[in-house]
């Protein structure tokens, strides 16, 4: 799956792509970014476009401007004004320049639809049936007398694979064993007071006593990985 940014100036271009790789890394996709200028001729087929209004030309080109569930374009500007004049091109998000590290997440959750299908999977098998759970939607995990209990953001799963198995297949710098009996993905973790984990979905997840500093050092790297300085 592509990404494409189309930016006038060549650093910032530059500076969104390195962004949109580290969301990627983040949430676990595999989209390639590509970095496009309208003289290098006629505009690739891709599922998020990054249009830069104070180019030239200021607008993408007519066939990209309809609404479809499987694209998705989003606009940059440094005058936030020019955010009307881009409504009728229904655009998923308008963002200002330079581009921030938190508005990027924020538009790219506006536009789900154009890359849920670029997440990686989990290969589960439950009741029977092997079911692929992108690694973006689950939340956290606990695990239970017959084995883990699944908590993604539409539903809970029961699969009966130990905890520590589950644990070795878990890519490290997003998911953190932070319980013997829980494992959070970073990726949803709102705050840290001095016994919990607060998750997106409002749940609760224990630390293990003793690992609260192991914890929120997780939690500032990988915040800090995004760019940010605060949970968004």
């Amino acid at each position: 799956m592509d990404f494409l940014v189309c930016m006038r100036d060549a650093s910032e271009s530059a500076a969104l792509c390195v962004m949109l790789q580290v969301w990627a890394n983040c949430v676990c996709s595999g989209v390639r970014v590509i970095s496009w200028k309208p003289e290098q001729g006629p505009l690739p087929d891709a599922a998020v476009v990054f249009w830069d209004m104070d180019g030239s030309p200021s607008l993408p080109p007519s066939g990209f401007t309809a609404p479809r569930k499987d694209r998705a374009l989003l606009v940059c500007a440094s005058d936030p004004r020019r955010a009307v004049e881009c409504y009728p091109l229904h655009p998923a998000a308008f963002l200002k320049k330079p581009v921030r590290p938190d508005s990027l997440w924020r538009a790219m959750e506006r536009c789900v639809d154009a890359w849920w299908e670029s997440l990686e999977r989990l290969d589960l098998l439950c009741g029977g049936v092997h079911r692929h759970i992108p690694l973006y939607s689950l939340l956290w995990v606990e695990s239970s007398q017959r084995g883990c209990v699944f908590h993604t953001s539409q539903e809970q799963i029961q699969i009966r694979q130990p905890m520590r198995e589950l644990t070795e297949s878990l890519p490290g710098h997003i998911f953190l064993r932070c319980h013997r009996s829980f494992i959070v993905n970073l990726s949803h973790v709102r705050s840290v007071d001095k016994t919990s984990l607060h998750m997106s979905d409002g749940a609760e997840v224990p630390i293990g006593r003793g690992g609260r500093t192991a914890a929120l050092e997780a939690v500032g790297r990988f915040r800090t990985m995004r760019g940010e300085s605060k949970f968004v």
